[in-house]
């Protein structure tokens, strides 16, 4: 109700001046207004005639009119607001009315910005008409009836008023000089120019805030719905290029399942062909090219030739992966550029040493890992042994690497172990010292063959002995390196501990050997 008759005073305008005068009314009584010794406005109330007693004042048919004129320079809203809750709070009963209530919250909130001096807010009322209240002479609110009116009245002469003086100049005309000073500002007062239309040009504003708001919202909510747009697009994309990544990885898995059943396949048929080309040597007169072969295989079955010529292939396949991983340094530029991945890639490898026809099952991983593979099989082909009773002259085989950012091990190596008719049984203990000297010997030439003397500690012409203990596990891996001489010069030490490194993998324990594993001494002198 009280906003309906807002917009019906707001679309009528200003009230003139003059039309405000129509009613007659006489200026009752003036005050000045004080807040903590601060003056905030002057007052004055307007009636037919003169009347001190505040009920007949306060009739619905009195017809009367509040007049504020602001004399401070700033009057702030949360003044405004603070000042006029607290005056109608503590003058009347604000139980009841909530059209009423709403009316005095709008009071005392109207203010968008600060009043400064020369402002001028009337609150008027005609019997049988309604409260307005007026911002330079611009209607604000309208609320029906005379209660509005009655409540602000109450604040200058209810029980608890600004002061008993205020009260009484409001009641009664003063005839002191600030009091004839006021009613002269009352009477002869004019807005100034540059504050009319100035609660319009609050709304105004609001009203473009609101509009700025609006097409804020407006655009942040286009832009929303862009980038909502653009992040299922990209969503799309991302499950597409996912999808993509997906299908080519199950082509490879399967193309590499393919070629490792056709290296099964390839294996398994060498090995049948070369044991029965063993049995038919076996049967041939032991004077043939063939004697030495029947003298080996001499009336073994098909069968246990087959599982014999599968270890042989097995075990050199066991050492090719072996060497392989140690002859395999990560590219630096494939660190670079973050790339990894598991490379499997088969090959031929001849008794000759050579590997040939090597090829990746999966060409998607990266070609710098790939390359290094390729080029760490040609090294570790060249440095294993082949075993004589490995019928034929070249093989199909395979190996792996995982190439791995976060440094995930290899795939665990198991040494192929022999079918019962090659198990040999343990050598008696003389013989056995017999063996693990002479596979003492030939590794720890290896190993001296390896050591390189540091350039850096030749020209400080540091020297010495240094020993170690060596621990070679059975299966040929390196187990634990033990330090046996107290040399100062560090480096010294560690071209011996690399040397060892270097030299490893090393060939399984001699199969007579109980023990699994050997522990000796290798000793370095270095000399300039």
């Amino acid at each position: 109700m009280i906003r309906a008759l807002l917009m019906i005073a707001l679309l009528a305008g200003p009230l003139p001046f003059s039309q405000l005068q129509a009613a007659e009314l006489v200026l009752n009584g003036s005050a000045s207004y004080y807040y903590l010794t601060r003056e905030y406005y002057v007052a004055g109330l307007y009636l037919p005639a003169p009347e001190q007693n505040p009920d007949a004042i306060l009739s619905p048919s009195t017809a009367k009119r509040m007049q504020l004129i602001v004399s401070t320079e700033r009057w702030s809203p949360r003044k405004w607001a603070q000042q006029w809750q607290n005056n109608i709070s503590i003058n009347n009963d604000l139980s009841g009315d909530t059209q009423l209530q709403q009316a005095v919250m709008e009071f005392t909130q109207f203010p968008r910005d600060d009043l400064q001096r020369d402002d001028e807010i009337s609150i008027e009322y005609q019997p049988g008409g309604n409260t307005r209240v007026l911002l330079n002479r611009e209607a604000v609110i309208e609320s029906s009836g005379v209660e509005l009116f009655n409540y602000l009245l109450n604040t200058w002469i209810g029980k608890l008023p600004p002061s008993r003086e205020f009260r009484q100049q409001i009641l009664q005309q003063d005839n002191s000089a600030a009091a004839e000073k006021n009613r002269r500002l009352l009477l002869t007062h004019e807005i100034p120019a540059a504050r009319k239309q100035l609660y319009s040009g609050w709304l105004n504003a609001e009203r473009a805030k609101r509009e700025r708001e609006q097409q804020m919202a407006l655009k942040a909510e286009q832009e929303a719905e862009k980038a909502a747009q653009q992040a299922e697009q990209q969503r799309q994309a991302e499950a597409r290029r996912l999808a993509e990544e997906r299908a080519a990885r199950e082509a490879a898995e399967k193309l590499a399942r393919q070629r490792a059943e056709q290296l099964r396949l390839a294996q398994a048929t060498a090995i049948k062909a070369q044991a029965e080309r063993l049995a038919k040597a076996s049967r041939q007169p032991a004077s043939n090219k063939n004697a030495a072969s029947a003298n080996n295989t001499g009336s073994k079955s098909a069968a246990v030739l087959a599982a014999e010529q599968d270890y042989y292939l097995q075990q050199l396949q066991w050492q090719l992966q072996r060497q392989l991983e140690a002859e395999v340094s990560y590219p630096a530029w494939a660190k670079q550029f973050a790339q990894e991945g598991l490379v499997e890639m088969d090959l031929e490898l001849n008794r000759t040493g050579e590997a040939f026809n090597l090829r990746p099952r999966d060409e998607s991983v990266a070609k710098l890992l790939i390359t290094e593979v390729q080029r760490a099989v040609q090294s570790a082909a060249g440095k294993i042994r082949i075993s004589d009773d490995l019928e034929g002259q070249q093989w199909p085989l395979s190996v792996r690497y995982l190439f791995s950012l976060q440094g995930a091990e290899q795939q665990p190596l198991t040494m192929p172990q022999p079918p019962k008719s090659l198990q040999v049984k343990k050598a008696p203990p003389a013989q056995q010292e017999q063996l693990s000297q002479s596979y003492e010997e030939v590794q720890r030439e290896r190993i001296l063959s390896a050591v390189e003397y540091p350039k850096a500690a030749q020209i400080l012409k540091k020297r010495g002995l240094i020993e170690l203990q060596v621990e070679i596990l059975r299966d040929g891996k390196l187990g634990e390196i033990k330090e046996l001489s107290n040399n100062r010069h560090r480096e010294l030490t560690q071209a011996l501990i690399n040397a060892v490194k270097q030299s490893a993998p090393f060939p399984p324990l001699p199969a007579g050997l109980a023990a699994s594993g050997l522990k000796f001494k290798v000793s370095y002198d270095f000399k300039l």
